[in-house]
């Protein structure tokens, strides 16, 4: 029998792979990196050189990847690779187990691979029942980690996508442990009672194997399957009146709060800030040199308040490291060198290592482009705008940072920091690009108004289109996520800007 194999460099996996091998079974191992690769072989697999991401990451019209081939002359497909942690978010754990799962079944069943076997968790069928034995008939739990709700959320997804070509077979191990496994930590834990052993043992690794082994001389059909006759699903709690009231209050106040126009909030300011100036969007730089009023006005009011939160807490943080020694510069309000964008507030200079740090508050998707694609243009350029203003003012500079800071995460282990030498030019380049973009819409503005002006008087309904019509002529970049001047559907340009040229 031919085996192809995910997460063969894993313990259980490089385990299975061996007791696979020793019955006289091919396995096929997909390996994502050099080290990987070389654990399987050591283990007795055949390596393919691959990543599962490959599968949810790319376009619809991206070639599908070459290690899929693999698929076409195997008899059997073990799925059991996935990020195991007991701390996380579900989005999280969907991006890295549940959607690479789907997206391997799929090719699977495309493949006509004849069983898929999915390695799930035991721990799906906790958090609603005191069954003392949990098998295939036992109802679904209600798991309380996010590991096992998406883990079970995968095996639902599998088996609605179940085909009569492949069968499919789901393994449910608990905690996994044997030879070559430290444990001090779990004994640790379990001498301080934070962790009980269940009749001394869980689950040993080379009776993991023999699992794994016996689902592929089982009969046709999965090995857990759903009961006869499921219950239907509990209906989500829909908010009372009340609580409908409460939120569109809540959220009233909120945005008021975000439009008002004071000194003390960042959201509303009149004039531009080095924030904007890296858009890659001239029509967006322009709408906000003309104080255009914004059309989506919330578009990043929560995350910008979420940021400015961080930014606080941040600030008080390091001036209690910075102490009296004047090492660390927080939240220093800097004087700009041009009247166009004549101020900003920079996040931390670090005397000592001689760095400028931007601090910027990023989901998953935002942080895991960072170590790939380095920082995006309006980071890069706003750091460096930061660094030449504090050096104009005397401080030594000679590299930016921008830590990337988990926004959805309850630790900071996904924590990224972007670092690259100080450069002048690409300060100077944002700078020279503002003005640029000022004097053509400065002229383009005086030309409309006489052209207007012969036949319609002045109001700020004309004033508006003026600015709309101007902003038409400059090009569009697809940052348009969080553009205040954003409307996706509008038909015309004087009622927002919907991206395109």
């Amino acid at each position: 029998m031919r085996v192809f194999l995910t997460g063969g460099s894993g313990f259980v996996g490089q385990r299975l792979i061996r007791q696979l091998r020793s019955e006289g079974h091919t396995v096929v191992a997909l390996a994502r990196s050099t080290s990987s690769a070389q654990k399987v072989t050591d283990a007795g697999a055949q390596p393919v050189r691959g990543d599962l991401a490959e599968l949810t990451e790319r376009d619809d019209s991206a070639a599908s990847p070459a290690w899929l081939e693999s698929l076409h002359d195997v008899d059997a497909v073990v799925h059991a690779a996935a990020r195991m942690e007991f701390w996380g978010d579900d989005a999280g754990f969907r991006a890295d187990n549940h959607d690479p799962a789907v997206a391997l079944h799929a090719a699977a069943v495309a493949a006509k691979v004849p069983r898929f076997v999915l390695i799930s968790a035991a721990g799906v069928s906790t958090g609603s029942q005191r069954a003392v034995v949990v098998d295939e008939n036992t109802d679904n739990g209600k798991p309380v980690i996010a590991y096992c709700r998406v883990k079970l959320a995968a095996e639902h997804a599998l088996r609605a996508a179940a085909s009569q070509g492949t069968t499919l077979v789901i393994l449910r191990p608990p905690l996994v442990w044997g030879a070559g496994m430290n444990i001090a930590e779990t004994a640790a834990d379990t001498a301080k009672g934070r962790f009980t052993w269940i009749d001394g043992v869980t689950e040993y690794a080379p009776s993991m194997a023999d699992a794994h082994q016996a689902t592929f001389s089982q009969p046709a059909g999965p090995v857990f399957s759903p009961p006869a006759e499921k219950p239907p699903p509990e209906p989500a709690e829909p908010m009372t009146d009340l609580g409908r009231e409460i939120a569109t209050r809540f959220k009233e106040i909120f945005n008021a709060n975000d439009n008002r126009r004071s000194a003390d909030n960042r959201s509303a300011q009149v004039t531009m800030e080095p924030s904007e100036m890296g858009t890659p969007c001239d029509r967006r730089l322009a709408l906000s040199l003309m104080r255009t009023p914004p059309v989506n006005p919330d578009s990043d009011g929560w995350a910008a308040f979420v940021g400015t939160g961080i930014h606080a807490g941040l600030a008080g943080m390091h001036v209690w490291a910075s102490g009296s020694t004047g090492r660390l510069a927080s939240e220093t309000p800097l004087p700009f060198p041009s009247a166009l964008v004549p101020k900003g507030t920079g996040d931390l200079l670090d005397r000592t290592m001689k760095l400028f740090v931007d601090f910027k508050a990023m989901g998953r998707w935002s942080r895991n482009k960072l170590p790939t694609g380095g920082s995006c243009a309006t980071y890069r350029a706003q750091v460096h705008v930061y660094a030449k203003v504090a050096r104009d003012r005397g401080e030594v500079v000679d590299h930016v940072a921008i830590i990337g800071l988990p926004r959805d995460e309850a630790s900071l282990d996904d924590l990224y920091v972007w670092t690259e030498l100080y450069n002048p030019k690409i300060a100077l380049e944002a700078f020279a690009r503002v003005e640029a973009i000022n004097v053509k819409v400065e002229a383009d503005v005086a030309e409309l108004r006489d052209i207007y002006s012969a036949d319609r008087e002045s109001s700020r309904g004309l004033d508006l289109e003026i600015k709309a019509r101007v902003a038409a002529g400059f090009d569009v970049a697809d940052d348009c996520r969080f553009c205040p001047f954003h409307l996706p559907n509008a038909r015309d340009i004087t009622r927002g800007c919907n991206g395109k040229r």
